[in-house]
Order: structure tokens, then sequence, then C-alpha cells
């Protein structure tokens, strides 16, 4: 019954998007409960919470290789650095990363980060989080999706139209 007079509401997001809707939902002075469950699956052996694939990558063409992975390394693994970077586009997945940030006394880190980190290693630690590997070409999706949902929303295509272009970019990106 919550869900059907506004009192609740469900998201599919990453861990950060928890504490980022509680913080927005304070600000507008609403009283706020918000938590997360692990949704079910066929398959009870695998978790429904998976990793994400955010990388870094050093290209073919890097004409200073040594430089760019000596770069990498150190926002992976320096405490300082991962510090410095707050775990700023997700919950970082480095052991040494999620402890330099939990154990900050400072202030710098915010409460929301290390509910964040908290949250990922309880998942990790009970066996709820599987890995994915996705299809080459998948990224391309997203930018298909976006310019689809576009086209139909400026009137420039019609929502047959769109889901067909959808489909037939992807059965050519995913093959």
């Amino acid at each position: 019954m919550p869900l059907a007079i506004g009192l609740a509401a469900v998201g599919g997001r990453d861990i950060p998007q928890i504490f980022n809707t509680q913080t927005a939902l304070q600000g507008a002075g609403k009283g706020t409960t918000v938590s997360e469950i692990t949704m079910p699956t066929e398959d009870p052996s695998v978790a429904s919470t998976f990793s994400g694939v955010n990388g870094i990558s050093i290209p073919a063409s890097c004409s200073t290789p040594d430089q760019a992975a000596a770069f990498i390394n150190f926002f992976a693994n320096d405490p300082g650095a991962n510090l410095a970077f707050l775990s700023d586009n997700g919950v970082v997945t480095s052991a040494t990363a999620q402890q330099a940030l939990l154990s900050d006394t400072t202030g710098a880190v915010a409460a929301g980060i290390k509910q964040n980190i908290t949250l990922w290693q309880n998942l990790t630690a009970s066996g709820q989080v599987s890995q994915v590997e996705f299809p080459a070409g998948i990224n391309s999706l997203m930018t298909e999706m976006t310019t689809d949902f576009e086209a139909v929303a400026f009137g420039q295509m019609t929502v047959d139209q769109a889901v067909d272009q959808f489909f037939t970019a992807a059965q050519s990106d995913l093959s």
C-alpha cells in the first residue's frame, strides 16, 4: 500500500544512491527511512547484486605506458590518493582504498561514503555480489537509448520507430 499512496519508492541504482536519496529527502524536510534489500533471483546460488566494470585502460597508442600505469596504480592503491578521490564515482573496490576511507578521522570522508563502503563490504562478505562479464559493445547501447528517447521526445520519430532502431543497433553492436 505505501507505494500506491506515494510513501515508498523502489529503485535499482548503484549503492551511492542510497545515501544521496536520504540526503535529498532530509533536505526537503521529509522523514526518511531508506534501506536496501537483495532482489530475489531464479537461481538462489546466484546473487542479484553485481559489481560494475568501470575501469581505466592504457591504449596501445600511448607513448608513455609506464607513466600511465604509474598514474593508475597511484589512484588505485595509494591511501592519500584514495582520500583525495573520495570514492567520487561509486564505491572503490580496492580493500586498501576502502580501509583508507573508513579510517579517516579528519571529517574529509562524508558519512555517506563510509556508509556506502560498509554496505558494499557486507554484501561482498555475505556472498551477495556476482561477477558479470558484459559483452563487447554494450556501452554503445546507453548512447543509442538516449538518442532514441530524445528523438521520440522531440517528435522526430515514433515510439515504434525508436524501438526498431534500438534493437537494430543492439543487434549490430553486440554481434
